[in-house]
């Protein structure tokens, strides 16, 4: 099985190390054939192609602006795609992620999962957010 996640986690791009993301991910493709990753990440940051694992690899999106995320997205998408057919598009939230993943599903007729980890509206931290 050929698995494309995404999400925000830089630490899968080369970023700065948050929890036991990179270790965790390493793990995870122990079950699968191929599982790629592609994070948001601004082009001023300089991100590059990651290596995780033999069959686990991040992709950065490089974007100009977060607006431009879902565009680069789909675009690094097609390229994995071509690659080795993906079987299933697993996103990290509901709403930016969530809605490249919807896009995905329709334009390659793939399996989409989208998580929701935690409950953002009772987060009196999240809610202050733009």
């Amino acid at each position: 099985m050929h698995i494309v996640n995404i999400g925000t986690d830089k630490t899968l791009v080369g970023g700065p190390k948050l929890g036991d993301a990179l270790a965790r991910h390493a793990s995870y493709g122990r079950f699968v054939d191929q599982l790629d990753v592609i994070v948001y990440t601004n082009k001023n940051e300089g991100l590059k192609k990651f290596v995780i694992s033999d069959n686990v690899i991040g992709h950065p999106t490089n974007s100009l602006a977060k607006i431009f995320f879902i565009f680069d997205a789909v675009k690094i998408f097609q390229k994995i795609n071509q690659e080795k057919k993906v079987d299933v598009a697993v996103c990290q939230d509901p709403f930016v992620m969530g809605l490249a993943g919807v896009l995905l599903k329709f334009k390659y007729k793939i399996k989409l999962q989208v998580n929701f980890h935690g409950d953002f509206w009772q987060n009196k931290n999240w809610l202050k957010e733009n």
